[in-house]
């Protein structure tokens, strides 16, 4: 199958969006010179000319268009809009992004091989400062992966990079997250992104490899002129970050590792890195979070 054709019909982008107006349109643009031809929308009650944007936008590709009358949390957002996926892969998008022309042109051939899983080469960009803020995912993070020895070696490095976000947004098999969602729990301490990409490359073992493209692919808007999403002001989505909450989060991220557990079949080192082993060690610009169980603090604590 041509490449073109490839993309056209097996690949679906999504974009959730909320008060876009100065963004959604160059968006799009970027999308369907791509090759992309369907675009998956929902609109978290935008109050400005988002929707009305997107209606009248003039196209020969398909836009579905979904809307709330109500904010609903990124995760619930995020599993409706995979839902309504009908193509074998979909890649995820903000609405303040925009992508190369060639984004999808070396994933067509790398994601048709076993266990290969492409995270498009992005660059971080401050609006504001009008500079780069540096390209994602990191080398370190792609080399530690495809030279992993053991399964074990996948897990610890998923964890020095877990609160790296921009690896969720590689181009991800439907079939495979749609299990995440399902079985998995959405809020825990880690973010569903970090299970997302932990399950996809275990599923893959030992035939895991991880591409990228060999320029960079997406331009993510991180620091906006404009604020839009939840940077907006009228967005009224809140995270409450007490410590009950950090308690529950721990809860439900042993869960997850109990239930990976039992699908792959982890050894006790496996489980017990996954239990106790800190998360973000290698991630810049952001603290290291504690395991659900922090050893390290309990035994501080009894000293």
């Amino acid at each position: 199958m041509r490449t073109e054709n490839f993309i056209s019909e097996n690949i679906t982008v999504i974009i959730p969006v909320f008060n876009e107006e100065k963004y959604i349109i160059k968006c799009i643009d970027s999308i369907i010179k791509t090759g992309i031809k369907k675009i998956i929308i929902e609109d978290a009650n935008s109050q400005d000319k988002t929707i009305e944007l997107i209606k009248n936008y003039k196209s020969n590709i398909s836009i579905k268009l979904f809307t709330n009358n109500y904010q609903k949390m990124p995760y619930d957002s995020l599993r409706f809009l995979i839902s309504q996926v009908n193509t074998k892969w979909y890649y995820f998008i903000g609405a303040d992004d925009t992508l190369d022309a060639n984004t999808f042109t070396k994933a067509a051939s790398c994601i048709q091989k076993e266990g290969t899983y492409f995270i498009p080469l992005m660059e971080f960009y401050s609006e504001i400062k009008q500079q780069s803020l540096g390209k994602f995912p990191s080398k370190e993070w792609f080399k530690r992966i495809n030279n992993a020895k053991r399964r074990i070696d996948i897990i610890k490095t998923c964890l020095d990079f877990c609160t790296l976000d921009v690896s969720v947004l590689g181009v991800h098999k439907k079939s495979t997250i749609s299990w995440v969602y399902k079985y998995l729990t959405l809020y825990s301490k880690e973010g569903i992104n970090f299970w997302q990409v932990l399950t996809l490359l275990l599923e893959n073992y030992p035939k895991t490899n991880v591409q990228t493209s060999d320029n960079v692919s997406m331009i993510k808007i991180f620091d906006q002129i404009h604020p839009s999403g939840d940077q907006h002001p009228n967005n009224k989505r809140k995270i409450r970050n007490n410590f009950l909450i950090k308690a529950i989060q721990s809860f439900r991220s042993c869960a997850n590792i109990f239930i990976l557990s039992i699908r792959f079949r982890f050894s006790l080192a496996e489980t017990l890195l996954l239990l106790t082993y800190p998360r973000g060690n290698k991630v810049k610009n952001r603290k290291p979070c504690d395991a659900p169980i922090p050893i390290r603090k309990i035994i501080e604590i009894f000293k």
